[in-house]
């Protein structure tokens, strides 16, 4: 790597839980829920707290409940107590469904803004706010001979895949190993269980197809690495590694965070490194420790493409992608000028224009000018869209007659030059 310049990733505190009168000892895993970036819930004895992390106000409610869940988009509260869920509508202030689960809820989350899914030792369920719909199983969980704490459950966008999430003890050295569970919904299948941590799925267009990606973490020898798989596609489909190297020992990633905006994901490891990684490549961008306690939670930040975390000393942050510094980042510190051109021109990023030029002049005087011509409408944010471009055009050989290739391109472009 070259001299590491200005950083790719931006970060802002959105605001310290303990400063709002959220008590200590009620930080951890067991007591706080985020489903997304508006709000962060905080059960305390006999009263739940709603956070608004962009106001900062803080509603206290008068209920004792193992868990409580806000919709990710709106003002609807789901609240458990033992095998009791119920479903209630804050604004109306009405309760609007309840249900009983055969077993002890061990994990629940809002899987969009009409579902919840909720895990029991012996299966997983699907419960949708519609009408009088009763929870469905979805699929039946493997045992476990040993005490699995599920940390995750998610779906894939079209439904078809399903994974589980869990950590456990090692029985050789008493560390925490990961358990994944994968299951095909359509074939009614599981995928034989992984000792891995941090899955998700993310979506990407690979070679023009919409790709459905399996993302996970797991030891192979002494090291650890990102597995990016394809799910759902036999005919050639994406496999990726890549090596994740921990700063502290017995370190590993507890969640992943994909961002289509800029087709990376963010790993947030359990001792607070914040890791970037290119999900079609499975390169390594970037990685910093970010926090000195433990990191335990993260959710997507829909507005910037980033994530937002909440460590153990109740810090509430977001980090995204520094749109200025990214491409040039990868570029000239990481050293991959192919990988930073591509991102560019996908997600039609600043940061390249000088190599899109430097190439544009090389087909110019090569006399290439097809090809010329489709790199000038390809770059990305308009660099080569200018009355300069089109002068370049105009004033080449039209060898074989006919229209210049630009002018099929960019017409914008030929009347601003006239």
């Amino acid at each position: 790597m070259a001299n590491a310049g200005p950083p790719p990733i931006k970060f802002q505190q959105l605001l310290q839980l303990t400063q709002l009168g959220i008590n200590q000892n009620a930080i951890k895993f067991t007591n706080i829920t985020i489903e997304s970036d508006r709000c962060v819930v905080v059960r305390e004895e006999q009263k739940i707290a709603i956070v608004n992390t962009a106001t900062r106000n803080v509603t206290p409610l008068n209920v004792t409940v193992d868990s409580a869940i806000m919709n990710p988009s709106t003002n609807v509260l789901g609240l458990r107590q033992k095998n009791n869920l119920q479903i209630f509508n804050l604004d109306m202030r009405t309760r609007m469904k309840t249900t009983e689960a055969a077993e002890p809820v061990q994990y629940w989350r809002w899987l969009d803004q009409r579902t919840i899914a909720y895990v029991t030792a012996k299966a997983v369920y699907h419960w949708s706010m519609e009408g009088d719909a009763a929870p469905i199983k979805k699929f039946d969980i493997v045992p476990e001979e040993r005490q699995v704490q599920i940390i995750g459950y998610d779906a894939s966008a079209d439904g078809n895949w399903l994974f589980l999430q869990g950590i456990a003890k090692s029985a050789q050295d008493n560390s925490i190993e990961g358990v994944l569970q994968l299951y095909n919904v359509p074939l009614n299948r599981y995928q034989p269980k992984m000792n891995a941590h941090g899955g998700c799925f993310a979506h990407l267009n690979i070679n023009n197809r919409a790709a459905t990606l399996f993302c996970f973490t797991k030891k192979d020898g002494n090291a650890t690495k990102l597995f990016v798989v394809e799910v759902g596609n036999q005919d050639n489909p994406l496999r990726v590694q890549s090596q994740i190297d921990f700063q502290q020992a017995n370190d590993f990633i507890v969640a992943m965070v994909p961002a289509a905006k800029y087709g990376c994901i963010y790993a947030i490891s359990q001792q607070g490194t914040l890791f970037l990684y290119d999900i079609a490549t499975g390169r390594h961008i970037f990685s910093r420790r970010v926090s000195n306690t433990t990191m335990f939670l993260s959710v997507p930040h829909e507005k910037t493409g980033g994530v937002v975390t909440l460590d153990r000393g109740g810090r509430v942050a977001v980090f995204h992608v520094d749109e200025t510094n990214y491409v040039p980042y990868i570029t000239n510190t990481v050293g991959d000028a192919k990988l930073g051109v591509t991102i560019a021109t996908k997600y039609n990023l600043p940061g390249a224009g000088n190599i899109f030029k430097t190439r544009f002049e090389q087909l110019i005087a090569q006399g290439n000018y097809q090809a010329a011509a489709k790199l000038a409408a390809d770059a990305p944010q308009g660099v080569l869209r200018t009355p300069e471009t089109i002068q370049k055009f105009q004033s080449a050989p039209n060898v074989g007659g006919g229209p210049l290739p630009i002018c099929n391109i960019t017409p914008v472009c030929c009347k601003r030059a006239r």
